[in-house]
């Protein structure tokens, strides 16, 4: 198999979660994508991905910034910066299917201190696992009105 073969059902399933929740998702077997995320996605894919999540979203959860984050287009991203894109998609079409994809919800939530994240903006804890878990247990929370 070659190289493009094996990461471009990843770099599908990752460009396609973050472009909402209403397409199905394509299912890749776990040891492929064992295998697949270990030789990491192509950078590329985040153009694409930035046209549906906030740049600045994605810009930290691949520990990049502004001035360096264009050159990753052109290489493989990292296994950890693709394990966290791909941490990152699992969140997002969680987020996307709460707010029913619409963007402007999705952007107001984001954006606003949220109690239950001790009052810290959903989009400023994206960056790492720990704090996406902790966005992840707040929407669910929200989704059952349990904020006891």
């Amino acid at each position: 198999m070659s190289q493009f073969q094996t990461v471009k059902p990843l770099d599908n399933l990752l460009v396609s979660r973050f472009k909402g929740a209403s397409e199905p998702e394509l299912h890749i077997a776990m040891s492929d994508l064992v295998f697949m995320m270990n030789e990491g996605a192509s950078g590329a894919i985040l153009k694409s991905i930035c046209k549906n999540v906030p740049k600045s979203i994605i810009i930290r959860a691949v520990g990049s910034d502004n001035t360096n984050f264009s050159k990753l287009f052109k290489r493989k991203l990292s296994k950890q910066q693709t394990d966290d894109v791909y941490d990152l998609s699992t969140l997002w079409v969680e987020i996307s299917r709460f707010f029913g994809n619409d963007s402007d919800m999705i952007a107001e939530w984001l954006n606003t201190p949220i109690p239950a994240l001790e009052n810290n903006r959903p989009e400023d804890l994206l960056d790492t696992s720990f704090g996406r878990q902790h966005v992840k247990l707040c929407l669910e929370a929200m989704k059952f009105g349990d904020f006891a």
